[in-house]
């Protein structure tokens, strides 16, 4: 007994939808689980900077100095 070709294209139909329901499901989760990540390496990295330039007064000019409004970097610096 064959089966109908409709009855196979609405079978695949179906099986293609709730595949890509099931894929955007993890997609976003994915994205969000990506997105607390970067925020968390982004808060350890600010808290890393800040401690480095506290006790690094040449590692302290040179942030300042990329941080500041004027973005002109016409100072030289040696850090040793």
């Amino acid at each position: 007994m064959k089966a109908s070709s409709g009855h196979v294209s609405r079978t695949s139909l179906e099986d293609s939808r709730s595949f890509s329901r099931s894929a955007e499901s993890g997609v976003e989760e994915c994205h969000r689980r990506v997105e607390v990540a970067a925020k968390e390496i982004g808060d350890e990295g600010k808290q890393y900077l800040t401690v480095i330039v506290e006790n690094s007064p040449e590692v302290k000019e040179v942030v300042q100095t990329f941080v500041s409004p004027n973005r002109e970097l016409k100072r030289d610096f040696s850090i040793s």
